[in-house]
C-alpha cells in the first residue's frame, strides 16, 4: 500500500525498504480522501525525515540554515545528524497544508 499509493515511487519504496532492514511494505487501494492522505503522511513524516538526513550523512549532503537576516538572497547550507537540538537552526520543508492541498485539487 505504502508503495503504490502513498509513495507512488518504486525507487523511493526501494529506498525506505533498504533503511527498513528488511520490512515489507504492503499493497492496497488508493486514499479516498484528502484527510485520510494527511493522516498517512503524517505518520510517514519522521520516517522520511530519518531516511533523508541518513542519505544526507552517506553523501556528503547538506541542510539549507534558517536566515538571520531577510534581505539576504543568498543561503548557507551545513550538515546534519538529524538530532532534535539543532534542528531548529534549518529550514526544512513539511507537508502541505490542507487549504493549500484543497485549493489544488
Amino acid at each position: 500500500f505504502l508503495c503504490e499509493n502513498v509513495l507512488q515511487s518504486a525507487k523511493l519504496a526501494n529506498a525506505l525498504k533498504w533503511c527498513l532492514s528488511g520490512h515489507t511494505l504492503g499493497h492496497g487501494k488508493p486514499v479516498d480522501s484528502l484527510d485520510q492522505l494527511l493522516a498517512q503522511a503524517f505518520m510517514v513524516q519522521n520516517l522520511f525525515l530519518d531516511l533523508v538526513v541518513e542519505l544526507a550523512g552517506n553523501c556528503n549532503g547538506k541542510f539549507k540554515l534558517k536566515r538571520m537576516v531577510d534581505d539576504v538572497s543568498d543561503f548557507e547550507v551545513a550538515s546534519w545528524g538529524g538530532g532534535e537540538d539543532s534542528r531548529a537552526r534549518f529550514e526544512l520543508g513539511g507537508m502541505k497544508s490542507i487549504h493549500s492541498a484543497s485549493r489544488k485539487a
